[in-house]
């Protein structure tokens, strides 16, 4: 263990100014990276919020008013449970 440490500090201490620009380097190279994460993270939000917020005033499309089973209600004596069609047959 005190030999580790002995070569990390000779190898730190030799080279200064290598020393330096590997530590600049790493401390810009981890700060993009969270720049970038954060700005992904809220364009993702952006996005999201701009998509799922707006809608149509025109709906194409009948809202499912009968109340469904659930499959785990359905239960199979032979231990398989079979869905043909999740939506009820008059719709």
């Amino acid at each position: 263990m005190k030999l580790s440490i002995e070569i990390a500090r000779v190898h730190l201490f030799s080279k200064p100014k290598q020393t330096i620009v590997a530590m600049l380097g790493v401390t810009f190279g981890i700060g993009m990276f969270i720049a970038l994460v954060g700005l992904m993270t809220g364009l993702n939000q952006f996005t999201e919020e701009i998509t799922m917020t707006s809608s149509p005033d025109i709906h194409i499309y009948r809202d499912v008013t009968e109340a469904r089973k659930s499959i785990l209600e359905v239960i199979n004596p032979g231990g398989l449970n079979l869905v043909h069609h999740p939506k009820p047959k008059n719709e």
